[in-house]
């Protein structure tokens, strides 16, 4: 009887070790097929000229020697709490210091943009998630401003756990439910938070089963998935372990990129090139290579003070 007992106990760990290498091939499949799908996607971006988004895609990816010249100065039309955010976030991610590379002090010039408890359009809550991200981008994610925009944030979470672009009563999407659980987690919310949890619960909800997540309309989109992966990875969680339909978010996001061009559409099969196409590239390379916002650099990686710690 009992060396039945231990065969049938070794039989059982055959079975779960087997399942569990099964699990192993399929992971590394995905991240080999990652790593190409990126390479593709970088090799589009350095062959266009830069935005902050395409910046910061292509730090993530380890590439040097990009020409940072278009972020010494912010176009006049163009001055606005979130453009001095990106500005910011892409400059600390490619190593250099916003508060002196450009022509103006970028970090002083967003706190600036900083009333009411909250950054630029008070009818928004964009402006304030990306100015949380560009300051704890430099160390700040602690100070007076970061910490009342968190409140905004929060205090603009709907019913149903997700955020809108505008304020609270607006349709939830799954874009700014991602970047907002990314900006939360960044100014000091837990990850096991009962607003963070809701937000998690709603993507969960929404998610399609092809294993992205819709934009617009209900179809999976490129910026959508793309974000809520970065959101999943600054959870400490793993995309792959989101499954809707038998599809992971990794494997949705892939299958819309264009095998010829190495960019992605927001639709399989959508609509030709056009102005948003770099843009969704760098938000996909950003979340494929694992990476979140604030992109890491050893510049930001310790939080570089540029200033004191009271202002």
């Amino acid at each position: 009887m009992k060396n039945m007992n231990k065969k049938k106990i070794f039989a059982t760990f055959l079975i779960v070790f087997s399942i569990f290498l099964l699990g192993l091939d399929n992971f590394s499949s995905v991240r080999s097929e990652t790593d190409n799908n990126v390479q593709k996607a970088v090799d589009y971006i350095k062959s266009q000229p830069q935005t902050p988004w395409s910046t910061m895609a292509l730090s993530a990816a380890g590439e040097t020697g990009l020409d940072l010249n278009y972020l010494k100065s912010v176009p006049e039309g163009q001055k606005s709490a979130a453009t001095y955010a990106t500005y910011i976030l892409a400059l600390s991610a490619a190593g250099k210091n916003p508060a002196t590379f450009g022509n103006e002090n970028y970090v002083e010039k967003l706190k600036n943009y900083y009333q009411n408890n909250q950054f630029g359009d008070e009818k928004y809550i964009n402006d304030d998630i990306w100015a949380i991200l560009a300051l704890g981008s430099v160390g700040k994610e602690y100070l007076p401003q970061s910490q009342g925009a968190k409140q905004f944030i929060l205090d603009n979470q709907n019913a149903d756990g997700g955020w809108s672009f505008g304020l609270k009563g607006n349709t939830s999407g799954a874009d700014m439910t991602a970047v907002a659980i990314i900006a939360l987690l960044e100014s000091g919310v837990k990850p096991g938070d009962s607003a963070i949890n809701k937000a998690k619960d709603y993507l969960k909800s929404i998610q399609n089963p092809d294993g992205g997540f819709p934009g617009w309309t209900q179809e999976s989109s490129v910026s959508s998935s793309a974000w809520v992966i970065s959101a999943i990875y600054k959870l400490g969680e793993d995309p792959v372990s989101w499954v809707k339909g038998g599809k992971n978010p990794l494997e949705n996001l892939m299958a819309l990129q264009d095998s010829a061009k190495g960019f992605f559409y927001d639709t399989k099969g959508g609509a030709g090139e056009d102005a948003f196409v770099k843009t969704r590239t760098s938000y996909a390379i950003i979340s494929l290579l694992g990476k979140t916002y604030p992109i890491s650099d050893t510049y930001n990686l310790h939080h570089f003070r540029i200033e004191g710690l009271d202002n």
